[in-house]
């Protein structure tokens, strides 16, 4: 069993890192600037954020590749620097870690083209920092996510775990959680089942409170055993002049913790407006935790 699934099965609960946008707006990023295209141009400062969560105790980083896809990145002129983005972006979070866990993080495209879907398989697999799993990160449509698994499964290796997180709000009049897509929380544990990924979570999201991420993780663990995790927004964000403000201090999104590993959450982090000052907290409580069950 890989590392990172013994890790993942050890019952010692995982930290994954923060946000890494909200970190590089932090550091001065303009709004239409590309995020990803910092590994190339300014990678002391995306190293610098991937060891300020290190730093704070996350166990598991993130890769700044969300959106390294030709689609984003053609809205950049970057179309061609996509396997220079995927590599720099592997080497700088195992540069940050090297003891600890690195996961190619692949958002969703607004495409499914095939060609594109291995562009982005390719560059990681030629990658000289292998990662220790493949994260499909604040996915909606079930058919791209299926694509690029299979995809995946065709070019890299059997042994590299893959993880699958989907981005749940409150639609139509049932106010019925959902993806953008319309696929409820028990239809994408019945494809992670399916597809047989080595975990199954949940990330971003309009809106959601603890009650919400407990009704996904409840429906979840009714179709699939695999271990699941969840990576919270800190809140909607409001907008203050230049700047967006997110509600959710780090004590009040560590408060959820506690319910969320009872419910059988195995790895948390934070998505959208976390920073190390959450993972900070975030690490405080999990280690809390462990003492208490020894």
């Amino acid at each position: 069993m890989p590392a990172f699934l013994h890790a993942l099965h050890s019952g010692r609960p995982l930290l994954m890192d923060g946000a890494m946008g909200t970190q590089l707006q932090r550091a001065g990023i303009r709004e239409r600037e590309c995020y990803e295209e910092w590994n190339l141009s300014r990678p002391d400062v995306v190293l610098g954020i991937h060891k300020e969560y290190v730093q704070a105790g996350a166990d598991v980083l993130l890769t700044n590749t969300l959106q390294a896809n030709a689609t984003a990145l053609a809205r950049h002129g970057l179309a061609d620097r996509l396997h220079a983005i995927f590599q720099a972006g592997l080497r700088l979070a195992r540069a940050a870690a090297p003891a600890g866990f690195v996961l190619a993080d692949v958002g969703p495209s607004a495409t499914t083209d095939v060609n594109e879907i291995d562009a982005i398989i390719s560059a990681i697999a030629g990658a000289a920092a292998a990662p220790d799993a493949l994260l499909l990160e604040t996915f909606s449509d079930l058919v791209q996510a299926e694509k690029i698994i299979d995809a995946s499964r065709a070019a890299l290796p059997s042994v590299l775990p893959m993880l699958i997180s989907f981005a749940f709000s409150r639609h139509g009049p049932k106010r019925e959680l959902q993806t953008f897509s319309r696929y409820t929380p028990k239809a994408c544990a019945e494809f992670a089942r399916g597809m047989e990924v080595d975990a199954l979570g949940a990330n971003c999201g309009r809106d959601l409170v603890l009650e919400d991420y407990l009704e996904i993780v409840a429906a979840f663990k009714a179709e699939t055993t695999v271990p699941l995790f969840v990576k919270p927004n800190s809140g909607t964000p409001k907008p203050d002049g230049e700047s967006w403000i997110y509600p959710h201090t780090p004590q009040v999104m560590a408060s959820w913790l506690p319910a969320l590993l009872k419910a059988g959450v195995r790895m948390v982090g934070g998505c959208c407006g976390t920073t190390p000052e959450h993972i900070a907290v975030f690490r405080k409580v999990l280690d809390q935790t462990d003492q208490s069950r020894n």
